[in-house]
């Protein structure tokens, strides 16, 4: 009979406990289900700023907003709050409504069941200071370019960009002088083409300073080279009026290096040999005074030549 009596009383009182829980879930689904303001707050990741150029002075790192939606989406949304920031672009100084903020998180997120919001910061600051500016010529120095045969340069290296900056204190800008590459070894190069090579940091020893670019692209242009032979006769420079002298021999070979496309152009009219007079000395050097910028020199056969001065 106790038994039975127990059992009477658990199971009443069981029936109620199920007849709660299901009233306070369909309590809270149907409070999930209705529209209220949630607060949400994100953080801030300001985009656009010149570091380099500009100090930031202050920079807020969150907003709150209040969003009117049903439950179901404010906590989802709460998720997403933490886990990505409001990007706000920043070139300069900044200074936000709160309908500006508004508008930025619309075009950043989706905000399907939102019916409102409101910012609850009355502004939003960004503040930058420009640094001081020193602008520095890249020195290529440290630079060793070797070439695969039968390639060679063609034109001038050129560096993008042409001039670096650098930003910071006066004081600290005074004591930089030069901006070089770090010494690079550049072998075996044959089709033009660019080179990303990094600068030797010297503004790391000044904590105040800071660069425009840490790296400049390098453009080596090349072409194929071929060899051009030619005869030229000697001609005496430098010898007082009335003195000559006979050359032994009086023409010498030259050997040029030049690109395939300017081969046809280049001519023995474009080149002069010419020994010096020192008469001094028991044979004279040649030079190749004067050739074409777009050939190189090769060899000069002889290099010397021996003389006999001739008094008119």
């Amino acid at each position: 009979m106790t038994d039975n009596y127990g059992s009477t009383v658990r199971r009443p009182a069981l029936v109620y406990l199920c007849v709660v829980a299901v009233t306070a879930l369909l309590w809270l689904m149907v409070s999930l289900s209705e529209r209220h303001p949630y607060r949400a707050t994100f953080r801030i990741s300001w985009t656009g700023v010149d570091t380099a150029r500009y100090a930031v002075l202050q920079a807020d790192k969150s907003v709150t907003f209040d969003i009117v939606s049903n439950g179901f989406l404010a906590f989802s949304r709460a998720r997403l709050s933490r886990r990505e920031p409001l990007v706000l672009d920043a070139r300069r100084d900044t200074l936000l409504s709160p309908d500006a903020c508004v508008a930025a998180l619309q075009r950043q997120f989706s905000l399907s069941g939102v019916h409102g919001i409101r910012c609850r910061e009355k502004q939003i600051c960004l503040r930058l200071a420009e640094r001081r500016a020193k602008a520095f010529v890249p020195q290529l120095t440290g630079v060793n370019v070797s070439f695969a045969d039968p390639y060679a340069l063609y034109g001038t290296i050129s560096v993008e960009p042409d001039t670096v900056w650098l930003y910071g204190s006066e004081a600290s800008l005074a004591q930089v002088e030069r901006i070089g590459v770090k010494p690079a070894t550049l072998a075996n190069v044959r089709d033009t083409r660019s080179y990303q090579l990094a600068l030797d940091p010297v503004w790391l020893n000044f904590p105040d300073l800071h660069v425009s670019s840490p790296v400049v692209s390098v453009t080596i242009p090349t072409a194929r080279f071929t060899e051009k032979r030619f005869t030229l006769p000697l001609t005496l420079v430098g010898a007082p009026e009335g003195l000559s002298a006979h050359l032994y021999p009086g023409q010498v070979d030259v050997l040029m290096w030049v690109s395939e496309q300017d081969y046809s152009r280049l001519e023995d009219s474009q080149m002069q040999a010419q020994v010096l007079y020192a008469p001094g000395d028991e044979t004279w050097k040649v030079i190749i005074s004067s050739f074409p910028a777009y050939a190189r020199i090769r060899s000069v056969t002889p290099e010397t030549v021996r003389y006999v001065i001739i008094q008119s």
